[in-house]
């Protein structure tokens, strides 16, 4: 993907967010907007990774500009530092990648032990 549109993309996402989060005291529309976000993040994951994913979603809405949020690489070299940055680290996970796989929805048992571990968890 060329930088531009990788850029481009992103200041979409924060415009859009920051409409979301201006209409959000009037109005709730986060049952509308979630499906657009997970439409989002597949096709993120199908196109860069999984992990890139991760980092884009990080560097969108945990980084968010601040300067005393990092990220290191496994050589303890700094990454992602900005959007060029950001791009540059997904273009690389690109060419390793495998196939994004949607994830399979649990089975009867696994939803049913599921729940139960969760209402143990709150008694």
């Amino acid at each position: 993907m060329k930088i531009e549109v990788f850029k481009e993309i992103l200041n979409r996402i924060r415009k859009t967010d920051a409409v979301v989060d201006a209409l959000y005291s009037k109005i709730d529309v986060t049952n509308v907007t979630d499906e657009y976000v997970s439409i989002i993040e597949m096709l993120m994951k199908c196109y860069y990774g999984e992990e890139a994913a991760e980092n884009i979603s990080w560097f969108l809405y945990e980084k968010n500009g601040r300067e005393d949020m990092k990220a290191w690489d496994k050589d303890g070299k700094e990454i992602l530092k900005d959007e060029d940055d950001l791009w540059a680290y997904c273009e690389e996970l690109k060419m390793s990648k495998t196939d994004y796989e949607l994830k399979k929805p649990l089975t009867d048992e696994e939803s049913e032990r599921l729940f139960h571990l969760m209402t143990e968890a709150y008694r």
